[in-house]
């Protein structure tokens, strides 16, 4: 079974468009795919996440003291033991929702390791007329960071044009979508690494070698799980996949 985590930063939970985009399509994976899929979606509705107190505890000792009072835990295991991972989020104001970004702002941590190197994942967002590529790219940039490899970029217009009420924009392009996933669920598709990842583990690596001697649980990470001794991103992504290495959330 392949395993597709999904968080959608908004209140109004399966009333959400962002949601209903997300689903339409997964449902179409769902169908076309060649493997038994599970996917879940999670939104504030569902998934109670503190807001960030910014202690900075997590960057020194890789945990957060508010994971084991709220949903944080789950969702990270949850992410962790996926396939493939989706962030959505409908666009206010140019940019991302406030709980998207709380959500977010409690892996901030994990931007520095990369913790999910080695998953392709896409972005979604849904939008009235405009602001789109802010939220996609800077979702995209969050994801990159955390070492998925981002296939696919999606936006769905709600008002103009009306897109996700449209039986023709569905048709012509959720399938579409719906491919991209597939490819790499199947394993049709292989996950490589890009330009851009490779600019972002030469500089974090940087860091961390900056870091050595020190007590951070950041250089402990990258140390045990041999990210140091690679001589570029796609030498982890090959480590990551064939160690599976887990050592902490």
């Amino acid at each position: 079974m392949k395993r597709i985590f999904v968080y959608i930063g908004s209140q109004k939970g399966e009333n959400s468009n962002t949601v209903h985009f997300a689903e339409e399509i997964l449902k179409k994976v769902a169908e076309e795919s060649t493997e038994e899929i599970k996917y879940e979606i999670f939104t504030p509705k569902n998934a109670n996440i503190k807001s960030c107190k910014g202690c900075s505890r997590c960057f020194v000792k890789a945990s957060c003291n508010q994971d084991n009072t709220d949903c944080m835990n789950v969702l990270k295991k949850k992410m962790i033991e996926s396939d493939f991972i989706i962030f959505g989020s409908p666009v206010y104001v140019h940019h991302i929702s406030s709980d998207m970004k709380v959500f977010i702002d409690r892996i901030s941590c994990w931007l520095h390791l990369m913790r999910l190197a080695g998953k392709p994942g896409v972005v979604l967002s849904t939008a009235s007329s405009n602001g789109s590529d802010f939220v996609l790219n800077y979702l995209y940039k969050i994801m990159t960071y955390l070492g998925i490899k981002v296939v696919g970029r999606f936006n769905a217009f709600v008002d103009m044009p009306k897109q996700l009420s449209s039986e023709e924009f569905l048709k012509s392009n959720i399938s579409e979508y719906a491919k991209v996933i597939c490819d790499y669920i199947s394993g049709n598709k292989e996950v490589e690494t890009d330009e851009i990842l490779e600019a972002v583990y030469k500089s974090l690596k940087n860091v961390m070698i900056f870091k050595k001697g020190s007590d951070s649980m950041e250089y402990t990470y990258w140390e045990q799980n041999n990210m140091l001794e690679c001589e570029s991103f796609s030498e982890v992504i090959k480590a990551k996949l064939a160690k599976n290495v887990e050592i902490y959330l």
